[in-house]
């Protein structure tokens, strides 16, 4: 059984120069970087929220490809995949890492409609940042960032995943609880998906919805 943490990313992307290169690129990235900052300024200090910021991002990172290997490795085809949006399982699994990555990056912005918001910073974001991972131009780049934007939009609590890739991610988002991570929003009285308790019930609705 894996333990969810920051060290599962490391796990997931070892083996892949493809994701290596996208992390990189992620972490280096200064409008990237300085979003996940004020996401947490704005959910954490402002709202009294736990990490929406770069540890966050990582975790989910982590167990989103986590879950992602598993599904796979039982024959699940991803929908971009199935519907030729994207090459191969490759392709795949770095849309959920990018998506994971960046899905709270609406945060920075409001926690009202955080999703949307999100999506809507992350086209200009992608279409910096896919071509220089890819190492390609073109229409083909449209088609990864929409899959990528539908992720960061799908994490809203009540919205419909159209991927298994975007409902990797979504329940991927509520597993971010050891370590005594979800333990302060819990002690304040919060019964959402922002504490331990809410947490497991919000991966249950992503499962049950499909």
């Amino acid at each position: 059984m894996a333990i969810v943490g920051p060290e599962l990313l490391e796990k997931n992307i070892a083996a892949s120069p493809l994701l290596t290169k996208a992390v990189k690129v992620l972490e280096n990235d200064e409008e990237i970087q300085e979003l996940l900052k004020m996401s947490n300024v704005m959910a954490v200090s402002r709202l009294r929220y736990n990490d929406h910021g770069k540890t966050h991002a990582i975790i989910v990172s982590g167990a989103a490809l986590e879950i992602a290997n598993i599904l796979f490795k039982a024959g699940l085809v991803p929908a971009g995949v199935r519907d030729k949006t994207l090459y191969n399982l490759e392709e795949a699994r770095l849309v959920i890492l990018l998506g994971a990555y960046l899905h709270d990056i609406g945060n920075a912005v409001h926690r009202a409609d955080h999703e949307l918001i999100g999506a809507i910073l992350a086209k200009d974001i992608l279409n910096r940042i896919l071509p220089e991972i890819l190492g390609e131009k073109g229409k083909r780049i449209i088609a990864i960032r929409q899959e990528i934007m539908h992720i960061i939009y799908a994490t809203e609590y009540d919205r419909r995943c159209l991927t298994i890739e975007a409902g990797i991610v979504k329940i991927a988002d509520g597993t971010d609880m050891s370590q005594g991570r979800a333990r302060v929003p819990y002690k304040l009285g919060k019964m959402d998906m922002h504490a331990s308790v809410g947490s497991l019930c919000n991966i249950c609705r992503a499962l049950r919805r499909g």
